[in-house]
């Protein structure tokens, strides 16, 4: 079974740090999550740093 990264990120509307899982080997990825905590929709773009650690851009969707 493959490694699933958790990262961390800033939520772009209210700024509190939220989670999300990553599969490397999915990656690179672009997704739309809403945050856990105050439930706006977060444009996610998952890729890979170049020592291969999985990572996350947060943007504002819509």
């Amino acid at each position: 079974m493959e490694n699933i990264h958790t990262v961390r990120y800033a939520c772009p509307y209210c700024w509190e740090t939220v989670e999300t899982a990553l599969v490397p080997s999915e990656l690179p990825a672009e997704f739309i999550e809403d945050c856990a905590v105050c439930c706006h929709p977060i444009l996610l773009r998952a890729g890979l740093s170049p020592d291969g650690q999985p990572q996350v851009t947060a943007e504002a969707a819509g």
